[in-house]
């Protein structure tokens, strides 16, 4: 949804380049921004087999609606806030517009999660290096230093390789680090490779057959696959760069500084508590609790 009013800003003010969204001139370009009413369709260029680009029509302005209702929903109901990227320089557009925005409030819970999903569209192709790799994850994290109020927002970053089989060719060339550097290596592989480099500061790996429904390796070429070979595959992968998964949960919320919900959560539930001592009187025959 925040895609179809990133290009309804494009039609006001022309193409929104990587260096305008990182100036303080696209600030003044949010804060004067009134969405479009007109029903439009909603298509974007991505790489897909049956009708993925199309996402229906609808007008800027409802989706803007939708968005902050979205993200009030969030807060509401203590969840950690998130985004995924499909496109790189309208994804990185729409998540400084909807941080910038104090109507929508992305971020404002003083965290953010963005997943980039290589491989989805042309603008967000599949990395073939890993200086392309580290551009889009460190435009990413980036976003720290546009918190709201002037606070740094904790940003976390979640990758994944979005492949399908009919361009797994193009994609599965030498590796250019790591312990398999001048090897073949399909998607995930590689994937999970530049995640795990000492300089990449990603904190999740995301594989399932949702982004790439196969497996592959040099000598046997394409597999079927399942979830549970994918996650099997990842760790394997992480096991070979020196990284084991976190699945301690206190580790897992720190991680992702989901903890700034279940900070507030607590907080909430002890004001509330007060507020009931305070206006609500004791049954009789009870003493209230000191």
């Amino acid at each position: 949804m925040e895609l179809q009013i990133v290009m309804d800003l494009e039609r006001q003010n022309g193409r929104l380049t990587r260096d305008f969204v990182s100036s303080p001139s696209f600030s003044e370009v949010v804060r004067a921004y009134v969405p479009s009413m007109r029903v439009q369709p909603a298509t974007i260029e991505v790489f897909s087999t049956t009708h993925g680009s199309s996402y229906g029509s609808t007008s800027a302005a409802t989706q803007l609606a939708t968005l902050r209702e979205s993200i009030r929903a969030r807060n509401h109901l203590y969840l950690p806030h998130e985004i995924e990227w499909v496109q790189r320089d309208r994804s990185y557009a729409a998540t400084r517009f909807s941080i910038l925005d104090p109507k929508t409030g992305l971020g404002s819970s003083g965290q953010l999660n963005v997943t980039l999903l290589f491989g989805f569209s042309p603008d967000l192709p599949f990395p073939k290096t890993f200086d392309e790799f580290l551009d889009v994850v460190m435009l990413a994290k980036s976003l720290e230093e546009v918190g709201p109020n002037n606070n740094k927002l904790r940003v976390s970053i979640s990758v994944g390789a979005a492949v399908i089989p009919q361009r797994l060719a193009e994609v599965c060339v030498p590796m250019d680090v790591g312990e398999d550097s001048g090897k073949v290596v399909g998607p995930l592989q590689r994937i999970v490779g530049y995640a795990c480099q000492p300089n990449a500061p990603v904190d999740i790996i995301r594989a399932g057959l949702e982004d790439t429904p196969f497996r592959f390796d040099p000598e046997n070429g394409m597999s079927l696959a399942t979830n549970e070979d994918l996650v099997a595959d990842t760790i394997h992968e992480m096991h070979k760069h020196g990284y084991l998964p976190l699945t301690n949960k206190d580790q897992v919320f720190e991680t992702l500084h989901a903890g700034a919900g279940l900070g507030r959560y607590r907080e909430d539930m002890a004001r509330i508590a007060g507020e009931i001592e305070r206006t609500v009187p004791a049954p009789q025959g009870f003493v209230r609790a000191q």
